[in-house]
């Protein structure tokens, strides 16, 4: 059912264009240091994606996801085509992704998730 709700949310947001001013350094980064960085950090490289203050924004945006190089880790303007979207909302693996939904044995709110969509939709910009 959550799943069919990011879906149905996405398009929703997609279709009419809502996506809010989201900022990285603001709102995405805590998001990502606070559920992310305990599993994604330099000494522990899951999927080759270090996240800290300084790594995270160059590491995700237009970067081919190690897993999936074919798709990117964060392709801007482009949720459904962005493997880390699909990572945090379980959709990777009908894509031929692999692995656990993101964060692992977690799941972010409700609210995490509509920021990531919309800072994606926005052009996923470095602000």
């Amino acid at each position: 059912m959550r799943k069919l709700m990011i879906f149905l949310l996405g398009c929703i947001t997609t279709s009419l264009s809502l996506a809010k001013e989201v900022s990285f350094k603001q709102d995405i980064l805590p998001v990502l240091m606070n559920r992310c960085a305990i599993c994604h950090l330099k000494e522990d490289r899951h999927g080759y994606l270090v996240i800290d203050e300084e790594n995270a924004y160059a590491g995700l945006v237009n970067i081919p996801s190690y897993t999936l190089p074919s798709m990117k880790r964060i392709e801007p303007g482009q949720p459904d085509k962005s493997y880390f979207w699909l990572k945090i909302t379980d959709q990777h693996l009908a894509v031929g992704g692999k692995g656990w939904e993101m964060p692992y044995m977690s799941s972010l709110s409700d609210a995490e998730i509509q920021q990531i969509h919309d800072w994606i939709m926005n052009g996923a910009p470095d602000n």
